[in-house]
């Protein structure tokens, strides 16, 4: 895996989105959930409210002291078993029983942003059920929470004669939380550490195909235009290894077919009478025929001679001037015509060139004769 990067890379890439589908899922509960869970809990203590301030409808309604004491028996309880503290207030806002002596409604009087202006609503006849900000004034930093608010009015013979509310600080809603947080984190790199060898197979499964293309590519580069992909994948995968086998052989037709188009030209150029030289487009000899070779032997009685300086000259003016030349010189006993073209490469634009050498000596002697 070292050595394979795709293998590598699409396995980070697999992982890497399981663990930002596993950030953003808790990112977005943990955004979330508190909302969730306070409207959960608001839906919760209403109707236990409605209940409170129905029977304490009847604790305002009758000056026996049976039904009074029956309904205090509610304030006995603990708030645990409510699910909130609860506050019985008269209409003038004083509190005559609650479930938690330890925590005054004054304290969310003075500390729970707008927590007076929701008692008078109340007591005004209206039904509230809210999520209000608290400062904790015990920290240097003031730092802000949130509590649940539900009053309820009580109501006799259509008067306003108290009110129920019902107060929750929502970290406590929260904490709930913690387990179910704690579960998902749980969850999350479980689902990650299962993952990991099913994500390892899949991305060899899709590299192995890729390497194997690699390594036809570097063979065809190498000359061999036989070798084969594996074209049975599917999808992508295949209709590339499809074109790459398609390529080769292609590939393959055009190479032989090139190199039997040489080889005729160069049995043809070697069957001339006459001596050919190419020269590259810095003037240096590529390729001569034998008829050349013999031309040179003869000139030099059993020596090859050298091609005078002045055909090299010809040869760097076809070359720079784009031009043929034709010249006639004398190599030994030799008389050569030399005619040389040049030839432009249309895909380089650069400029290579051939010289044709033509034996003259028998027909000037000839010539000399008659």
């Amino acid at each position: 895996m070292r050595n394979n990067i795709s293998l590598r890379r699409i396995f980070l890439l697999v992982l890497m989105s399981v663990l930002l589908s596993a950030f953003v899922t808790l990112g977005v509960y943990s955004a979330v959930s508190p909302r969730i869970f306070a409207e959960a809990k608001l839906k919760e203590l209403y109707p236990r409210a409605q209940f409170l301030a129905e029977q304490a409808a009847a604790y305002f309604g009758s000056e026996e002291e049976a039904p009074r004491t029956s309904y205090m028996q509610f304030f006995s309880m603990d708030s645990l078993q409510w699910g909130a503290t609860i506050y019985l207030v008269d209409k003038d806002g004083n509190v005559l029983a609650n479930t938690n002596q330890n925590v005054a409604m004054s304290e969310y009087s003075l500390n729970v942003a707008d927590f007076d202006v929701l008692l008078e609503q109340v007591l005004a006849g209206s039904e509230r059920s809210y999520l209000s900000s608290v400062l904790h004034p015990a920290d240097s930093a003031t730092q802000a929470t949130e509590v649940i608010f539900v009053g309820i009015p009580v109501m006799v013979e259509d008067e306003v004669r108290g009110a129920v509310i019902m107060v929750k600080p929502l970290e406590e809603v929260v904490s709930a939380m913690a387990s179910l947080s704690s579960t998902l984190w749980f969850s999350a790199f479980a689902v990650l550490i299962a993952m990991m060898p099913m994500v390892y197979w899949f991305s060899r499964r899709i590299a192995y195909p890729l390497r194997q293309m690699r390594d036809v590519a570097l063979r065809m580069a190498a000359g061999d235009f036989a070798v084969r992909a594996n074209d049975h994948e599917a999808g992508e995968v295949g209709d590339m290894a499809r074109a790459l086998n398609h390529l080769s052989s292609e590939l393959g037709n055009t190479i032989c077919e090139v190199t039997r188009e040489r080889n005729q030209a160069v049995t043809i150029v070697n069957a001339l009478s006459e001596g050919v030289l190419s020269v590259n487009t810095e003037g240096l000899p590529m390729m001569t025929n034998p008829a050349l070779q013999t031309m040179l032997i003869s000139a030099g009685h059993g020596k090859a001679l050298p091609l005078p300086p002045e055909v090299w000259e010809d040869f760097q003016i076809a070359l720079r001037e784009n031009r043929c030349t034709d010249n006639t010189f004398l190599l030994g006993d030799l008389l050569l015509h030399l005619t040389i073209t040049p030839i432009l490469d249309p895909h380089t634009g650069s400029i290579s060139a051939i010289g044709v050498f033509h034996d003259e000596t028998q027909a000037h002697r000839l010539e000399q004769t008659r």
